[in-house]
């Protein structure tokens, strides 16, 4: 398991929060800060406590959508390519 900072330490018990009352939460931060790291942590949880089936994430381009693939299919340990028994899929949004 990889170690997160402080600020992805504390997103993700405010997004697992938060999920408890509504069914969205949005964090902002810059490029390569850990976003999709502190995401896929917060589905890792979701999954664990049996609150989704399966996650879907929009990219705006092919290497982002891989480099979300490979960062949630290594903190959630299954594949993540968007097929049937995957915990789920990124996909690319065309302009």
């Amino acid at each position: 398991m990889m170690q997160l900072r402080a600020w992805q330490s504390e997103c993700i018990t405010q997004a697992l929060s938060s999920f408890e009352n509504q069914s969205h939460f949005l964090c902002h931060a810059t490029p390569a800060a850990g976003k999709t790291v502190m995401v896929a942590s917060v589905a890792k949880a979701l999954f664990e406590h049996k609150k989704i089936d399966f996650v879907v994430c929009f990219s705006p381009s092919r290497a982002v959508a891989q480099s979300v693939a490979t960062t949630f299919s290594q903190i959630l340990g299954k594949s993540f390519n968007g097929q049937i028994g995957a915990a789920g899929g990124s996909l690319l949004v065309a302009n």
